[in-house]
């Protein structure tokens, strides 16, 4: 049991540096466009975190999500906006290390992957999938 244990140190010791390493190339790609929101055109630029100010999807309270590179876009009055307020309570960013080495853990858990995966695309794009694909 004991040399079997040193054996598995050797491997969490690698799977921690990929976890590193995807953690850092994931906050490079997409530090801060999780926190990009539709925000209504007549809300003053320092009340964007204000909720009343963002445009809702459809049938839901959550605020719509979006991106430069995104084909679902804005409404017409509104605009994409950068507001600080991230999806699941602030818990889902890349904003920095610490963060993207939280989701880079749910990616590799497979632990709620799927929804981080539909926001990174709304937000970041299409070439978001290619990361996506070589860390899953």
């Amino acid at each position: 049991l004991l040399r079997s244990v040193k054996k598995l140190v050797d491997v969490m010791v690698l799977t921690l540096f990929c976890l590193c390493i995807f953690a850092l190339v994931g906050q490079q790609l997409f530090q801060g466009v999780l926190s990009q929101k539709c925000v209504k055109e007549g809300c003053n630029r320092t009340h964007e975190t204000n909720e009343s100010c963002f445009v809702t999807e459809d049938n839901s309270l959550r605020p719509k999500m979006c991106g430069t590179w995104q084909v679902d876009r804005c409404p017409s009055n509104s605009e994409c906006l950068p507001t600080g307020v991230n999806p699941d309570n602030n818990y889902t960013n890349f904003d920095n290390f610490g963060w993207s080495f939280l989701a880079m853990f749910r990616l590799m858990t497979q632990d709620s992957w799927e929804k981080l995966y539909q926001q990174t695309l709304r937000t970041a794009g299409s070439f978001s999938v290619f990361f996506f694909v070589v860390v899953i």
